[in-house]
């Protein structure tokens, strides 16, 4: 349990060991104000969870995915903060999970995709069970499906951009191309232009708009639902890349100096709040400032919050905003945003 804290938030596919990372330091490195919005309350208890990998908020419910322990699914009630119910158990059987990695809801249900069983499995919300699911013909690098049925969009590791189309019975997959902030001037191989291109997607939740930050770099893309693009945002905090290049420019390194940029997204039907990190590569700390934009791509407010967090999800309305906490134990975080 000595480890770097900053390895919970390494963007991966296939479930791997999380180490629980030991100690916490204060986040000034970027300027944190006094100014911050406190913790209301703490869903969950100290052996709930050991690494929260998704969260969603529904009018109801709070949900969270563990993906170290089963059942995986974890349910609260968001008025009281009490856990309903614990679903999923581990595996590759009917309703199991090996790595729920990923949720959205459509059609007043979520759906929660296993990226090691590549499936989607709904979870109904009416009787609260898993009552449904579907093996997706995607390869490795598909991290977020973002609507269900015949044609399927999702965010992921692709080369093109953020976003690809594919079809859930087929292997067909058109990736939609963008220009990124790193192109072949700046990283001439594909593959390590692929990982300093990444990026974390939101749908907002009538499921009409998409939202994509960058992990490397100061930069929110936003697209149509059929994955056009049609703005660019930037916070108002720069981040300063720092790799090289190795094995003959096929992969590249970090160095300590380089700084991540956003680590985390969600959004309502009018914003999207974005979980800015800042650190550096060498420092052992957790982000504190979520950055809030409209679906214009303005910049509209940064928020501090009073703790480290490594996940995000804000509630329909924009007044609640929940973080996946790390230390002192894995728990969830409620903050009051809009009083």
């Amino acid at each position: 349990m000595n480890a770097p804290k900053r390895d919970m938030a390494r963007w991966w596919w296939v479930l791997s060991s999380v180490i629980i990372p030991s100690c916490s330091a204060p986040n000034t490195a970027i300027g944190v104000p006094d100014d911050t919005v406190g913790t209301k309350r703490t869903l969950g208890e100290s052996e709930s969870f050991a690494n929260i990998g998704v969260l969603q908020a529904t009018d109801r419910y709070l949900l969270a995915a563990d993906l170290r322990i089963a059942p995986h699914l974890v349910i609260f009630d968001r008025s009281t903060g009490s856990q309903v119910t614990r679903l999923g158990q581990h595996g590759e059987g009917p309703n199991e999970f090996m790595s729920p990695y990923w949720s959205f809801e459509q059609d007043g249900d979520v759906w929660w995709y296993d990226v090691a069983n590549v499936r989607l499995i709904k979870l109904d919300l009416g009787l609260l069970e898993l009552t449904e699911e579907h093996r997706l013909h995607v390869d490795a690098r598909l991290g977020y499906p973002l609507r269900w049925g015949d044609t399927i969009i999702g965010g992921g590791r692709f080369f093109a951009g953020p976003l690809a189309v594919f079809h859930r019975d087929s292997f067909n997959m058109r990736e939609i191309e963008v220009q990124q902030p790193f192109g072949v001037e700046q990283v001439a191989s594909s593959a390590p232009r692929r990982t300093m291109n990444r990026t974390f997607v939101v749908v907002n939740p009538s499921q009409t708009r998409i939202a994509a930050v960058y992990y490397n770099w100061n930069r929110v893309s936003f697209f149509t639902m059929d994955g056009t693009p049609y703005a660019v945002g930037r916070g108002p905090r720069d981040t300063e890349p720092s790799f090289r290049l190795i094995r003959d420019g096929q992969s590249l390194r970090y160095d300590d100096a380089h700084e991540r940029a956003y680590i985390s997204v969600t959004a309502t039907d009018s914003l999207v709040y974005a979980l800015f990190d800042g650190s550096a590569r060498g420092e052992d700390r957790l982000p504190r400032l979520v950055h809030i934009f409209d679906w214009n791509g303005v910049f509209r407010q940064e928020v501090v919050l009073d703790r480290e967090v490594y996940r995000i999800a804000v509630s329909k309305d924009g007044r609640t905003l929940y973080g996946a906490v790390w230390e002192p134990v894995p728990l969830i975080a409620e903050f009051v945003i809009i009083e």
